[in-house]
């Protein structure tokens, strides 16, 4: 191997060329696309396909007691979904929408030439906060690089939304809901 001094820096010479037979494949997108097809981060509770997480929730509950009570699974959300200053939050915000023809809005996925459902008019976009004009976004405790160097895992909260269902029994036998409660719970 020849070296040429240039400018107080040592410049490397190869002579021999080995070329790539099979080029180096992407070794984390399985596990990356494994984990988002578990997770469903960027879903709607209502577009959730019926795999992973959404199928174990789906699977353990409802939780019954005597017929007399009843937990029932509604939905999760995974992360802390704010925008910038904090005023809009949770994922159904991401995708609140409305349309300048009709006034009509909805919260569910535009097409990408933002179609209205409704008038299917090109003239639906999603809504920003008022405060701040950013959509909503999943916000980590730390970032990725923060994590890296700290030693720290890069984890998300895991908040499910269960209802509390209280029935009373008819004199024909019959279950009537007596009492419903529903609430946001820290899960993992």
């Amino acid at each position: 191997m020849s070296n040429v001094l240039i400018s107080k820096s040592t410049l490397r010479k190869q002579y021999g060329k080995i070329k790539d037979v099979v080029p180096v494949p992407n070794l984390i997108e399985i596990q990356s696309t494994s984990f988002n097809d578990f997770v469903q981060l960027d879903y709607l509770p209502q577009e959730r396909k019926l795999i992973g997480l959404e199928k174990v929730l789906r699977d353990i509950f409802p939780i019954e007691y005597e017929d007399k009570l009843s937990l029932e699974y509604v939905s999760y959300e995974l992360g802390r979904w704010t925008c910038t200053c904090g005023k809009l939050t949770g994922i159904e915000s991401r995708y609140q929408w409305s349309c300048t023809s009709c006034n009509r809005s909805d919260c569910s996925r535009l097409s990408k030439d933002r179609a209205c459902s409704f008038c299917k008019e090109k003239t639906a976009r999603y809504i920003t906060c008022s405060n701040c004009l950013v959509r909503t976004t999943v916000h980590t405790p730390l970032s990725l690089d923060e994590c890296r160097t700290s030693g720290q895992t890069f984890s998300m909260s895991l908040r499910i939304k269960v209802q509390l269902i209280s029935w009373t029994t008819s004199s024909e036998g019959n279950k009537i809901v007596r009492d419903i409660k529903e609430q946001d719970i820290f899960f993992a």
